[in-house]
């Protein structure tokens, strides 16, 4: 290889592994995302199984019962007046096995009412459940099951309990009603139209369908007109005064006129709120145009002023994820420069590349500290080395896109501290 080559082969190379950094990063937080939903519907899962093991329990409980009976009937001897044995007459009578099942079907159904009636939907829904397993062609234990789901707010098991009903019993009003009235609430409004007209031809005088059915059509009739305008009054909120102590600022709860002024401002915007609405989109611009152009200069001079000592307890990051994690919960500049130093520059700048454009600000921010309240040429030449590896990674010239005038008024005045940057750097950054 040509020894001209070898600067731009090694640059070349680095860029490579910063990429390969980025993309590992990215696949990380994918993994840790596709764990969480793993985690979640294994829950689920569990939750699902636990259920139908309960209920598969109480089926069995179910049959011993008859086969319990099954068992005494059997065992029955039957004797003649002068003590001797007579035969049994044949296989056990399959109409009584019915009868039985069909008996205590109908016990579980009056439980599930008992627990209806005192407000228990959940215990009522496995009750006749339990009814509905012995006599699955019953139209009158899917309807009270249907109801039972109504009154938890299930109406997507009401509307399949309703719809069972009505395969045994086309005529059953209940049943159909209550299909009604779970397509409403499920957005159906065709399918509700239908259910309720045909309940009116059953029983004209259904009052309750006839209202429902004319709010259904009034519904559908309404024409929506789409907007992209504010509506006049859109909001009348009135904000209330509330005093906030905030933890990095103690001197503000102790200063009763600060807090005055919160209340005044508060005030004032509250008497905004009621003002004519011509004067809504002076006020938007206005508002508009502070927001614009906000420093963020003044960020820096708060944490100046507000610097604490803040315990240092963190670790170098595996990922771009903990990175994130610990810098958002890093309050002070002296200890996000520390933090800045606490592994190699290329491997943090590699971490910070997908929410570059939101970090790049604060790291120079950052930097401008470090260099202003440092000493020495040691501060500048790891602020030099540390962005030269920001440069370096894929989304930098994406961060520097969205910069505000004020923002990079800082990368100006820390580039003018950093006498010694080389000037592709400078220029990386400033143009």
């Amino acid at each position: 290889m040509n020894p001209a080559m070898l600067p731009l082969q090694m640059q070349r190379n680095a860029k490579d592994t910063q990429d390969l950094f980025a993309d590992l990063g990215l696949a990380l937080e994918l993994l840790d995302f596709g764990c969480s939903i793993y985690c979640f519907v294994n829950l689920q899962l569990r939750k699902t199984d636990e259920k139908l093991k309960r209920q598969s329990q109480k089926g069995a409980k179910v049959v011993q019962q008859l086969r319990n009976k099954r068992q005494r009937k059997k065992h029955v001897v039957r004797v003649d007046s002068d003590g001797s044995e007579i035969e049994s007459a044949g296989e056990e009578n399959e109409d009584d096995e019915e009868e039985e099942r069909l008996q205590l079907a109908e016990e579980y159904k009056n439980e599930g009412n008992a627990h209806f009636k005192a407000g228990e939907f959940e215990k009522a829904i496995e009750s006749y459940t339990m009814s509905l397993s012995l006599d699955v062609s019953n139209a009158i234990f899917a309807a009270n099951r249907a109801m039972a789901y109504m009154k938890v707010k299930k109406y997507r098991e009401a509307e399949e309990d309703c719809t069972r009903a009505l395969k045994h019993d086309a005529s059953y009003e209940k049943a159909l009603f209550r299909r009604a009235q779970c397509r409403n609430e499920l957005g159906k409004l065709e399918g509700a139209v239908q259910d309720f007209k045909a309940v009116l031809r059953m029983n004209p005088k259904n009052g309750e369908a006839k209202k429902t059915l004319e709010k259904i059509n009034n519904r559908l009739k309404t024409k929506v007109a789409w907007t992209l305008e504010r509506p006049k009054n859109a909001s009348k909120i009135k904000f209330e005064a509330v005093e906030i102590a905030e933890k990095n600022s103690p001197k503000l709860a102790e200063e009763p006129e600060a807090n005055e002024e919160v209340a005044e401002k508060i005030k004032e915007e509250n008497e905004e709120v009621e003002k004519p609405e011509a004067k809504k989109d002076e006020e938007t611009n206005r508002s508009k145009s502070q927001e614009s152009t906000k420093e963020p200069v003044d960020l820096l001079d708060e944490n100046e002023a507000e610097e604490t000592e803040e315990a240092f307890n963190y670790q170098a990051p595996k990922n771009s994820f903990e990175l994130e994690r610990d810098w958002r919960s890093i309050k002070t500049f002296k200890n996000k420069a520390k933090y800045l130093k606490i592994g190699e520059s290329q491997m943090l700048a590699a971490f910070f590349a997908p929410q570059l454009p939101k970090f790049l600000v604060e790291i120079c921010t950052t930097l401008l500290h470090l260099v202003k309240s440092g000493s020495g040429r040691e501060p500048i030449s790891f602020a030099i080395d540390f962005l030269s590896a920001v440069a370096r990674v894929p989304r930098f010239n994406t961060a520097l896109f969205f910069l505000l005038d004020a923002e990079k008024a800082i990368i100006k005045e820390l580039f003018d501290l950093l006498e010694t940057a080389p000037a592709n750097l400078q220029a990386a950054f400033l143009n």
